[in-house]
């Protein structure tokens, strides 16, 4: 299940967003 480096910076980066959401909520 190869990613390219963009989908794994995205998915990286949509996890870091779901933190920082939950942490400002």
């Amino acid at each position: 299940n190869y990613q390219t480096p963009a989908e794994v910076y995205f998915a990286k980066k949509g996890e870091l967003d779901l933190k920082s959401a939950e942490i400002l909520s």
